[in-house]
């Protein structure tokens, strides 16, 4: 938010914050149905935190409700998991 005061840029809300980092991070590549879901399940938890780690996705709530773990999402998203999340988190903080 200081930045942002400093330079005069726009203060996004959290949730606009974690769409357009998304849309940073899926305009370099095509997402299956599957990523997607999980992408919508990734979206909602960074909403409130706006941060993801890798440990996550084995302690908290809201991935183990869905059946989710670090290594079955790195199934899904073929071994790139990390790159994706750091790619986000990034552009999230930008």
């Amino acid at each position: 938010m200081i930045r942002h005061a400093a330079t005069g840029g726009e203060l996004l809300t959290a949730e606009r914050r974690v769409d357009k980092a998304l849309m940073k991070v899926k305009s370099d590549r095509a997402f299956t149905e599957e990523q997607e879901k999980w992408l919508a399940l990734i979206r909602r938890h960074l909403i409130e935190n706006l941060l993801l780690e890798k440990e996550d996705f084995d302690l908290l709530p809201i991935f183990a409700r869905e059946g989710a773990s670090w290594g079955k999402l790195n199934r899904v998203f073929e071994g790139d998991l990390e790159t994706i999340i750091s790619e986000i988190n990034q552009a999230i903080a930008a």
